[in-house]
């Protein structure tokens, strides 16, 4: 499953176009799922898919403590780029993002 949050990158004729990321807010692949290509499959076919939609970088948000899928991000060439608090059910959750700054 993604939750994806992105919007069409738009700029001037004749401007330099600028910057267009992508943001997943989660990305999860099932147990039974793991460990098979598929994360590695999901993740390729996204930035194909995002690159030809003009995006130019993606980020993508893991829970701190989701060290198997940090340890994937860094295997497809994710670089942590900011850790951040989120708030579920009033509960803070640290987060790690992940970017890749070149699709």
């Amino acid at each position: 499953m993604a939750t994806i949050s992105c919007h069409s990158p738009t700029w001037a004729a004749g401007a330099t176009k600028p910057e267009a990321t992508a943001q997943v807010n989660a990305l999860h692949v099932l147990p039974a799922h793991q460990g098979r290509g598929t994360g590695r499959l999901l993740l390729s076919t996204l930035a194909a898919q995002l690159r030809s939609l003009e995006f130019t970088a993606l980020r993508i948000g893991v829970l701190t403590s989701n060290v198997p899928a940090r340890e994937f991000y860094d295997a497809m060439g994710g670089r942590e780029v900011e850790q951040r608090i989120f708030y579920e059910d009033g509960v803070p959750v640290p987060e790690s993002v992940y970017a890749w700054p070149d699709l």
